[in-house]
């Protein structure tokens, strides 16, 4: 328990330095881009390969894919249905803010301390098809069922495809369940290498959160950001209580479930809310204020839980 505080500690001390480096202007925009570079094409990666590769992956674990797909197209009905009344742009900014999962830098990371490899492997399973959603998944949607002026950018299923087949983790997932299926094991030289750089993934992912927070408010827009974050709170427990009762896992894995559902919304939501002509500075605001949410309730979770 001390050992797992202590973890958690670092994790939010190392949110925090990212957001005063960021503050005080001593990292710009080509060194956030350098951390995501370093933590999508190296850490990350790193951590996939070497949590799968003495891991046996049962059948049963791609019930979290099937998961991941649904609790999102849940999350998306459930925007448009609270938003029936509302405009266009209100609609489209409720379904890119209120549907995804940020697994690979918030979930991901405390799975790994909290459950070791099995942890990463689940979050995983789970993000396989909720990267569907959150590269590109819900803003094509939204593109083929709404006008948006003259704009000649579309990003259909061959974009979404060229989309997640341009993910790192993405293809890691892919050709790890590939070796898998084929009984082939992940060299141990492979693993031996990526060992070191997988160690220090979580307080990378860490680092990029607190990089990425904008505090900058505005009163009149926190009721929209209040309501979404509320609700996907409220979401992640009645999600995790369906698949308490519905799932055959056993309660590590439901846990691991919860820390899926109680992620923060992506940071593509932001960049996708843009290109449709909503509020991009309100929706990353909307990701900053998750990632306070989520890192608030997370540490709930671990001092109920452990």
């Amino acid at each position: 328990m001390n050992t797992i505080l202590v973890k958690t500690a670092l994790f939010l001390s190392t949110i925090i330095f990212g957001h005063l480096l960021t503050r005080f202007k001593i990292v710009g925009y080509r060194g956030k881009h350098l951390v995501s570079f370093f933590l999508f094409t190296i850490t990350l990666p790193s951590t996939i390969i070497c949590s799968f590769s003495n891991f046996k992956l049962e059948s049963s674990f791609f019930l979290l894919t099937l998961v991941g797909l649904l609790s999102d197209c849940l999350l998306i009905a459930l925007a448009f249905f609270l938003t029936k009344k509302q405009g266009q742009q209100t609609k489209e900014f409720y379904v890119m803010n209120f549907a995804g999962y940020n697994i690979g830098c918030f979930s991901l990371p405390f799975a790994q301390i909290l459950f070791g490899p099995i942890g990463v492997v689940c979050c995983c399973m789970f993000d396989i098809s909720n990267s569907i959603v959150t590269t590109g998944g819900a803003y094509t949607l939204l593109r083929g069922m709404y006008p948006h002026g003259n704009s000649n950018e579309k990003l259909g299923i061959g974009g979404i495809i060229k989309n997640l087949f341009s993910s790192v983790p993405f293809d890691t997932y892919m050709v790890l369940l590939a070796l898998i299926a084929l009984n082939i094991p992940v060299p141990k030289l492979v693993v031996t290498v990526l060992s070191p750089f997988g160690a220090i993934n979580g307080y990378v992912s860490m680092l990029l959160l607190g990089l990425t927070l904008n505090l900058t408010t505005d009163i009149a827009k926190l009721k929209i950001i209040k309501d979404i974050l509320l609700s996907r709170v409220v979401l992640a427990v009645i999600f995790s209580g369906l698949c308490f009762f519905l799932l055959p896992f056993n309660l590590d894995i439901q846990k691991i479930l919860l820390l899926c559902f109680l992620s923060p919304i992506p940071v593509l939501s932001s960049i996708f809310t843009d290109r449709l002509g909503g509020d991009g500075g309100l929706a990353s605001l909307a990701v900053s204020f998750s990632i306070i949410v989520s890192v608030t309730v997370m540490v709930a979770f671990i001092l109920l839980m452990f």
